[in-house]
Parts: C-alpha cells; sequence; structure tokens
C-alpha cells in the first residue's frame, strides 16, 4: 500500500491526501457520526476517488471501525506526532531510538484489536525552528521511512522552506516527503519568493498539498493559492502538486 500512495495520484488523480475522517466525538454522538462520514465517503466514491489518507496520528482506530467496514473505498490511517503540545514530558525526553522502536511496532504489527497497518508518517512543527525533541521524531520517522518506504506528510506552517532543507539533513527521501498546508506561506514570503521555493521543493522530488481554496474563492489566500497552482502547473509539476480539503469530517 505505501508505493501506490503517491503513484495512485500522479497517475489517476483518485486520492485525497490529507483529511480528518477520524474525528474525536463524543459517545453519545457516535451513530450521527458514522452515518454522516458514510455519506460523504459515499459522494467521494461516486466521484471515482479511490483512496483517503486519514492524517489524525494519535487515532484510537477501534472507535471508527463502523465506518472502516461500510466504507465504500480504503481508509488510510497513519502514525506519528503533531506539536509539542500532544506530548508528555516523557515523550519529550524519549531518545531517536525509543521513538523509532515505538513507530516500528506500531508499522509493522498494527494498530488496534483488528492489527491495521498504517501507511504514512505524519510529522509536524508550529515553531520556526526545529526543536531538539522533534528532532529526535523527525530523525526517527525518516528512519523508519528509510527502511520501509514509508510516505511522510510534514506539517510546518512557519518558515516551512528552511525546515524543509532541515529533514533533507536529517537524510529524508524527498520523494516519500508531502509538504502539507504549503500555502499558509503565502503571506510569510515574496509571492516570487512563495513560488521559487515551491519550484525548488518539487523539482528535488517532492509533494507540495494544497488546502483552503475553495471556501473563499475570491480571497486574497485563495488567489495565490490558484496563482501558485497555475505557476507549477506551467512549469511542469502538476505531478507534484495534491489536493485535500484537511477537513474534521464532524456532523
Amino acid at each position: 500500500m505505501d508505493n501506490i500512495l503517491f503513484d495512485n495520484f500522479k497517475y489517476q488523480n483518485s486520492i485525497l491526501m490529507h483529511e480528518h475522517i477520524f474525528n474525536i466525538y463524543p459517545p453519545s454522538k457516535k451513530r450521527v457520526n458514522t452515518e454522516f462520514t458514510l455519506e460523504l465517503l459515499n459522494q467521494l466514491d461516486a466521484y471515482k476517488v479511490k483512496y483517503i489518507v486519514d492524517l489524525t496520528p494519535y487515532t484510537n482506530v477501534d472507535r471508527y471501525l463502523d465506518i472502516v467496514d461500510a466504507s465504500p473505498l480504503p481508509i488510510i490511517c497513519c502514525i506519528g506526532f503533531l506539536y509539542g503540545k500532544y506530548l508528555t514530558t516523557r515523550d519529550k525526553r524519549k531518545s531517536e531510538d525509543e521513538i523509532y522502536t515505538q513507530m516500528r511496532q506500531q508499522y509493522t504489527i498494527g494498530l488496534g484489536k483488528r492489527k491495521i497497518q498504517p501507511c504514512l508518517i505524519k510529522i509536524a512543527t508550529n515553531t520556526n525552528e526545529i526543536k531538539d525533541y522533534e528532532r529526535h521524531f523527525f530523525s526517527a520517522a525518516i528512519k523508519l521511512s528509510n527502511e520501509y518506504d514509508i510516505p511522510i506528510a510534514f506539517y510546518c506552517p512557519f518558515n516551512t522552506f528552511f525546515n524543509y532543507i532541515e529533514l533533507l539533513r536529517i537524510g529524508i527521501n524527498p520523494t516519500l516527503l508531502m509538504i502539507c498546508h504549503y500555502e499558509n506561506q503565502y503571506k510569510r514570503v515574496a509571492s516570487q519568493e512563495f513560488e521559487r521555493q515551491a519550484k525548488m521543493i518539487a523539482s528535488n522530488g517532492a509533494y507540495i498539498q494544497l488546502s483552503d481554496f475553495g471556501t473563499k474563492p475570491n480571497s486574497p489566500k485563495s488567489k495565490s493559492i490558484l496563482s501558485l497552482f497555475r505557476y507549477l502547473t506551467m512549469s511542469g509539476y502538476s505531478s507534484q502538486l495534491l489536493l485535500s480539503s484537511d477537513c474534521s469530517w464532524t456532523w
């Protein structure tokens, strides 16, 4: 499953790479949540979407087996971490080897009572510079990715290009990397630099995932995203562009 994630989109345009189907719902809303989610999945199936990737790394997949079983299309889950605020002090003190061992067990053994295999690793930072404990997580994730050819989703709303270069220095395979929400840079760098950095990322084999362009199509952000999409397409990098909504599927 790992190797088809990017190739499937590249050749058939039929995968949503950044969704949050496995949202956190109160127990009393389980039936409502399941019905709502399955309705949306059936709509996607009608549009010939073949796979959908949930990028919620802390999911208890057992809570969503009714959705998984009834879904008309496969749902791919992930492992990894999202920001320091979701980590305990003990987690932040773990070594790279400890983190690698934990994630390797999750990948090779599987998640939940059915031992569902995750097919993607998510890593994230919301700071301008990677922190020491984040570097341990990133290094462990990259080691696992390189060992099993597992795609990595990297969410980094600040200083994206600089932190992308850091991932290269750590040893990431750029052809297995997806930069999530690159569009969030549009106000932080000049427009020409915004496009130039995106082109450099794409030319190195990494994927650029774009969201937030459909709800307010006339907003400055949407116009900037569409301009970037046009620029990369005209530059010959349409195969490196991934579109997804990054929505929490909440009724």
